[in-house]
């Protein structure tokens, strides 16, 4: 099956309320261009952040190879000096020889990538730019795109030629403001994640150009959304959206998260925006008891309690396609007050986005019944890869109809990732 791609759509930036309102019905990524990033673009050379910041230190992510696999932790952490870090970085050939003397860390052809934490360095704070990195905070300028009580995080991110992250997704909407370099990122839509084979808020799947359908027979039904982002771009990515960056080159960047939902959905804990917002975490993890308690049923009526537990969810999916508003009809009834109708629109397209999924329920029941038929029932459940280092689940409601039909055996963890 071959792969379906779809151009991101680019926006001409107006003011706030004006793109609150567009997303308040397109719940889609968009490339914001017509806005000034600010003296960033002209003043960020490599020898002006040496000056500026060169004698900060800043904890880096090493790896040997380009893409990184934060499930099975192909890479290492090492803290270093900014000038130390941007020497091992800046040149785009990585085959490029090291002029600086500096030896390698891992190997001659290693990466490097820098997601700035805050201040605290054990990374028990929230980023932010500003606060970060006050000799070059001014350079940048935000766009004005959400309210200001509304601001969770600003991270400055750069990274080698070659560098690609994890497929994964957060929580909160945000906004990546490309400064110099150019990035390409494939963007997933949250209703495609039962065809993304999720553990917690990462993928399985590394190589999304060439996934092996062996494995991942039905990651190939997803549709990637494709961009390339120059300098000056700033590509808005709504929450839940899988997103997949690549480096092109070697690349400068700031990220910004912003809270679109009510303070309250949001766990306090939370520093990286990749917490599922707590009454969806309590569901999974009440989810996740039941799975356990299945497993105590006798073999022989196991799978129909496994029936039962998805026929129970699939009326409220009915009950959400039945009862949930359109968005072109709030958006006629209350498009004279923006604030509402970004409220009102943003839940509606939320419940759509899980009805929508009502078909993928019906085949995980099919698979089950085959299942049931072909294999014994002592082999329901199958293992997932191990994860060595802890992370809690954070996975779209769709999710659990993966997993329930898989029978997943490995316990929830605590997130402390740094996507």
């Amino acid at each position: 099956m071959a792969i379906k791609k779809l151009p991101v759509d680019v926006y001409n930036y107006i003011n706030k309320d004006d793109f609150q309102a567009y997303i308040a019905v397109h719940r889609k990524p968009l490339i914001l261009r017509n806005f000034c990033i600010g003296q960033c673009l002209h003043k960020w050379s490599t020898d002006y952040l040496v000056e500026k910041i060169g004698k900060v230190d800043v904890k880096v992510h090493v790896s040997p190879v380009g893409r990184m696999n934060f499930l099975h932790k192909n890479f290492t952490y090492k803290t270093m000096s900014f000038q130390e870090f941007l020497s091992r970085t800046s040149g785009n050939d990585r085959k490029k020889p090291d002029k600086t003397g500096l030896r390698p860390i891992l190997c001659d052809n290693e990466v490097l990538y820098l997601r700035a934490i805050g201040t605290d360095r054990r990374g028990r704070n929230v980023a932010n730019f500003k606060n970060d990195f006050p000799q070059i905070a001014d350079d940048l300028t935000y766009p004005e795109i959400f309210n200001e009580n509304k601001f969770f995080s600003s991270v400055f991110r750069i990274a080698s030629a070659g560098v690609q992250i994890w497929t994964h997704y957060d929580v909160m909407d945000n906004i990546l403001i490309q400064v110099s370099g150019t990035k390409r990122v494939v963007l997933f839509d949250p209703n495609d994640a039962p065809y993304m084979y999720l553990n917690g808020d990462k993928s399985e799947v590394m190589n999304i150009d060439s996934p092996d359908v062996t494995l991942y027979p039905n990651f190939p039904r997803a549709v990637q959304y494709i961009c390339e982002l120059q300098p000056g771009d700033s590509l808005y990515i709504p929450a839940f959206w899988f997103h997949n960056v690549l480096c092109n080159t070697f690349s400068i960047g700031v990220n910004v998260f912003w809270k679109h939902l009510e303070n309250e959905m949001y766990d306090k804990h939370d520093v990286y925006g990749n917490k599922d917002i707590i009454p969806a975490a309590k569901a999974l993890d009440h989810i996740s008891k039941a799975r356990n308690l299945l497993k105590t049923v006798p073999e022989e009526c196991r799978l129909f309690y496994l029936h039962r537990c998805i026929a129970d969810l699939s009326k409220d999916i009915e009950t959400m396609t039945t009862e949930t508003p359109k968005a072109s009809i709030i958006k006629e009834d209350v498009s004279n007050n923006s604030s509402l109708y970004a409220e009102t629109a943003n839940a509606s397209i939320i419940y759509e986005g899980i009805a929508r999924n009502s078909n993928f329920l019906a085949e995980t029941a099919n698979a089950l019944i085959n299942f049931g038929e072909t294999a014994n029932s002592s082999t329901i459940y199958v293992d997932k890869p191990e994860v060595k280092d802890s992370q809690e689940e954070t996975v779209c409601t769709s999710n659990f109809y993966v997993e329930i039909s898989e029978g997943l055996n490995s316990k929830r963890e605590t997130a402390d990732d740094q996507n």
